[in-house]
C-alpha cells in the first residue's frame, strides 16, 4: 500500500509497503510520486509470484523433453 506525504520543502514523498517489504523516495511532484509507488508495488507483486516470463509454448516443449519421456 502506497501513501503521499508533502514536506515542508514542497517535495512529495512516496512511502510503498508490501508484503514486509518497505521503500520511501520524495519527488518534486505528487504525480511522480504516484508513478513511482504504482511502479514499486507491481515490481514487489511480482517477485513475489515469480514474474516468469517464459512462452507457453516454452514451457510445453520443457515437459516433453524431460517429463513426457518418463
Amino acid at each position: 500500500m502506497a501513501t503521499f506525504k508533502k514536506l515542508e520543502t514542497g517535495r512529495w514523498q512516496a512511502q510503498v509497503t508490501r508484503q514486509g517489504v518497505r521503500k520511501a523516495k520524495s519527488f518534486k511532484t505528487k504525480r511522480e510520486a504516484q508513478d513511482w509507488a504504482n511502479r514499486q508495488e507491481f515490481l514487489i507483486t511480482e517477485s513475489e509470484t515469480g514474474g516468469s516470463s517464459q512462452l507457453l509454448k516454452e514451457l510445453f516443449s520443457r515437459y516433453a523433453r524431460e517429463v513426457s519421456p518418463k
